[in-house]
């Protein structure tokens, strides 16, 4: 009993908020995040390639509508980015690439943007396109590769080892939405958005060719570009 009068009064709350201005819309997204770049270090060489490859996209957003036409943003995301592990034992080894035995994590991120967007609509109470613009913090998380090069003799001739710091960045994203209502306070959304941030990294390498071992810390700019495109669900009061 006492969690459904909580539910309630939440709804109630909604509702009086959603009617002080002109509606108010949640939403949870998913979809595919393509790397524009292999999120390639601006120090273009073997050890900085990104060799990042399309990932998740997912996120939670709050919108309240300032008028008709104009709302503001808040969003919560989240992005994985695989590891192109084919791209890697190229790069590692171009004369015999299984020869190299791989593991890595993937890139991620997350990040929390607010941002505001114009909401057109092309069938009235049915359907809109909203173009949006969206700014905010990245923590960005760097793929961790070990890699590990034999001859055709089966002995290792080369070792190779990353991994990093990363600092946090400003996130800019501009998109655009299409907007369905299925019911009155049901929409469905498909997007299509850019994103990017640059982030500097301290990155350790290790590495071991020719019976030489090196080690060394390099600091190195990721610029991270991306294009995001998917589907959300979203109640709109």
């Amino acid at each position: 009993m006492k969690h459904a009068l909580v539910m309630i009064f939440s709804l109630f709350s909604i509702g009086v908020f959603a009617q002080k201005y002109n509606g108010f819309r949640l939403s949870a997204n998913m979809g595919v995040s393509t790397p524009v770049k292999p999120f390639n270090s601006t120090i273009e060489d073997d050890f900085m390639k990104g060799h990042a490859s399309s990932g998740i996209d997912v996120g939670f957003q709050g919108e309240v509508f300032l008028s008709k036409k104009w709302s503001t943003l808040l969003r919560f995301g989240y992005n994985l980015f695989e590891v192109d592990d084919e791209a890697i034992k190229r790069d590692a080894y171009p004369a015999n690439p299984e020869n190299v035995e791989l593991s890595h994590t993937p890139y991620q991120s997350l990040y929390v943007a607010g941002g505001a967007s114009f909401n057109q609509p092309l069938v009235k109470n049915k359907f809109d396109v909203q173009p949006y613009v969206m700014a905010g913090v990245n923590l960005f998380k760097n793929a961790e590769k070990d890699y590990v090069v034999q001859n055709n003799a089966g002995e290792v001739v080369e070792r190779f080892n990353t991994n990093a710091v990363v600092d946090p960045s400003l996130f800019l994203s501009p998109g655009v939405s299409f907007n369905y209502a299925v019911l009155s306070f049901l929409e469905l959304r498909f997007y299509t958005e850019f994103s990017g941030s640059d982030h500097l990294v301290d990155l350790d390498i290790a590495s071991m060719k020719n019976n030489t071992s090196t080690a060394e810390t390099r600091e190195v700019e990721y610029n991270l570009r991306s294009v995001n495109t998917g589907a959300a669900l979203s109640l709109r009061f």
